[in-house]
């Protein structure tokens, strides 16, 4: 496998992840009372933001006719680990 197919997987990975944490946050949100409810809407946002710099990065991925250079290998991968460490905070 090329590396531009491992990186589009990679993140494809990462992005499923995305949305059940999103609703995971929203319900807890729902259920405390608005001032603790802003962290969590305060980290859902941060989620979102997250996951459209990795649809980007994918998007762009696509769009390359060869392998990824070493900027865009690196900002993927930067994207990725942030991503995942954002995920497994438990607000």
């Amino acid at each position: 496998m090329d590396k531009k197919r491992i990186y589009q997987e990679k993140i494809k990975a990462e992005l499923k992840n995305v949305s059940p944490k999103i609703y995971q946050l929203k319900a807890k949100a729902e259920k405390v009372n608005v001032v603790d409810g802003i962290d969590y809407y305060k980290q859902i946002e941060k989620l979102k933001a997250m996951r459209d710099l990795l649809r980007l990065e994918l998007r762009e991925l696509k769009e390359l006719e060869e392998d990824p250079g070493e900027d865009l290998e690196r900002r993927i991968q930067n994207s990725v680990n942030d991503l995942k460490e954002s995920l497994d905070l438990d607000i």
